[in-house]
């Protein structure tokens, strides 16, 4: 027997040795707590459950138990013939899988999806964060010889670098059409985000994190930051207007004496 089972084993008997006999026990879920002996709380803390036995009294005596519980995590390609893809088991909740995927000689590699179309990453590989619940994701792929490629290309920009950052960062991502991505943009100390536009200008959200569906061909968008504390050029255009004018005035009055 492993020193872990020992120890567990001899903390057990002595307890059950010390107090009355125990007849029940409750079960804490993830986050939940049980008082134990002198006041202590044990907490499940990222785990399903922890259980916990009470003497006939009703006072909580000591937790024995904690359990993980593991979820399934399914990986695709699509299509079969474009690749290979690793790391499909099962995990835990918050659990870092590396996953991978191998591109076969004739394809190239898209991106990862998840079960709902939401793009993952652009990189055949990275680190995916387990839920608390089963998972399918999917290696895309494109096959070479076809004359029109699958996917459609997704162009990410700003108007000021030094004013915000945007996830994904700048860049050209593919896409497959109609896969959804998530895009955020967090403005630094003192900017303000003002919107997302499309590569005609036209406001696409207002929003500093919303869900773009991908259309066919080049989508271009850009995150939009400001100074607040900037004159805009608006402004700038009817001062210099003003001027001109007051100039204006004040020849013809000049000329006039």
């Amino acid at each position: 027997m492993k020193l872990p089972g020992i120890i567990f084993w001899l903390s057990f008997l002595t307890i059950a040795s010390s107090s009355s006999c125990f007849a029940q026990q409750g079960v804490v879920s993830a986050g939940g707590e049980a008082t134990g002996v002198g006041g202590s709380v044990q907490r499940s803390t990222g785990l399903t459950d922890f259980r916990y036995f009470f003497s006939q009294d009703g006072s909580v005596q000591y937790g024995i138990q904690q359990s993980y519980q593991l979820y399934n995590l399914n990986l695709f390609a699509e299509p079969a013939t474009g690749g290979s893809v690793e790391s499909e088991g099962k995990y835990s909740f918050g659990q870092q899988v590396s996953l991978s995927a191998v591109v076969n000689d004739g394809y190239e590699f898209i991106n990862w999806s998840d079960q709902d179309n939401f793009f993952l990453s652009g990189e055949t590989s990275f680190d995916y964060i387990m839920p608390s619940k089963e998972v399918t994701l999917t290696a895309n792929f494109n096959n070479l010889d076809d004359e029109f490629p699958a996917y459609s290309t997704l162009s990410l920009t700003m108007n000021f670098d030094d004013m915000g950052t945007i996830h994904p960062a700048e860049g050209f991502y593919k896409l497959m059409p109609g896969q959804q991505i998530t895009l955020t943009a967090v403005p630094i100390e003192g900017m303000v985000f003002v919107n997302w536009t499309d590569g005609d200008g036209n406001v696409i959200s207002e929003d500093s994190t919303f869900v773009y569906t991908l259309v066919r061909g080049l989508n271009t968008l850009r995150a939009n930051f400001r100074d607040p504390a900037a004159i805009p050029l608006n402004k700038y255009a009817v001062i210099v207007s003003f001027i001109l004018a007051m100039g204006f005035i004040m020849i013809r009055i000049y000329k006039k004496t």
